[in-house]
């Protein structure tokens, strides 16, 4: 098989993960840009291989066997400021779109401190906290089409944002560029929020993990028996009722999950919805803890957990 000279064989996706776990890629790239990017795709498609754009390596299981076919490691890095308007390339790190507010004294995004991943994956998935989300500083998203290869601008309005959803999750492609509108501030008042919301964070497993594992639920989704059944267990703050949704950290921890471990996976002692690698664990040491959690709650509340995260196989 002619392999174009910017793909690698057999590149360990483990150290590209926040998770540290998994096997190895047949085929890896770099997208350092566009045209490399939109190559490996023709390569991938003429070869008939199957492929998969990596981000940060947030949110993500890799199997333990690897991923046959291309993994393509979107580094697409452009960062721009136009008055009040950043222009990013969807592989830019949070932490690097951050340090580049804060350096053109741009606030808005500072709740995003201390979250893993790239700014097309919090787009992607619509990342940020229980009341602030990345959609609202999203002003259009360009959007790369993987049938036809061609780039198409959405609009906010375009990108159908909710509760970690984008229209982007239903359609067959990349999130290329982001233009997000920020507001003028000073680098004191910029640090003082990003310190904010780092000591909300500080609490946050240290361990390797890929974040939150399951979707918090939405109460109008719970059936009126399941939530009865919660209540009369473990009663119901009323700030769920007021937010409309139940996070699935506090019923698991009220489940007695923190500290359940198979192999060397386990259930955050700091925090329900992470699993943890406590070193060596395995893909599938992570897919027995995620599904005995899953039976358990569905079981004893008639509740059926989704995940968050990913699985590459």
């Amino acid at each position: 098989m002619d392999i174009p000279k910017f793909i690698q064989r057999n590149v360990s996706l483990a150290s590209l993960t926040t998770f540290k776990i998994g096997g190895s890629a047949e085929y890896f790239v770099r997208a350092l840009n566009l045209e490399i990017l939109k190559q490996s795709l023709i390569w991938a498609k003429e070869k008939n291989l199957p492929f998969f754009i990596l981000g940060g390596g947030s949110n993500i299981l890799v199997s333990d066997k690897g991923f046959s076919g291309l993994v393509i490691k979107n580094e697409l890095k452009k960062l721009e400021k136009r008055g009040d308007i950043i222009i990013a390339g969807s592989g830019v790190l949070l932490s690097e779109f951050l340090e580049f507010a804060l350096v053109n004294e741009l606030s808005g995004g500072e709740f995003l401190v201390g979250i893993p991943g790239t700014l097309g994956g919090a787009v992607f998935t619509n990342a940020g906290l229980s009341n602030q989300f990345i959609s609202n500083l999203v002003q259009s998203v360009y959007f790369l089409d993987f049938q036809f290869l061609e780039i198409k601008r959405y609009s906010n309005k375009d990108c159908d944002f909710s509760y970690r959803h984008s229209c982007f999750q239903e359609k067959q492609g990349l999130i290329t560029q982001i233009e997000l509108k920020m507001k003028n501030s000073s680098q004191d008042k910029i640090k003082a929020l990003m310190a904010e919301y780092r000591q909300k964070r500080a609490n946050l497993p240290s361990l390797p993990s890929a974040g939150c594992v399951f979707k918090n639920i939405n109460l109008k989704e719970i059936s009126p028996s399941s939530l009865e059944k919660i209540k009369k267990e473990f009663g119901f703050p009323e700030e769920f009722c007021k937010k409309g949704v139940l996070p699935v950290s506090w019923l698991l921890d009220r489940m007695g999950f923190k500290g359940k471990t198979i192999g060397k996976a386990q259930v955050s002692q700091k925090h329900a919805n992470f699993i943890v690698n406590l070193g060596g664990a395995t893909a599938d040491d992570v897919l027995i803890l995620i599904s005995l959690i899953k039976q358990k709650v569905r079981t004893k509340f008639g509740l059926q957990l989704c995940e968050e995260i990913v699985y590459l196989a």
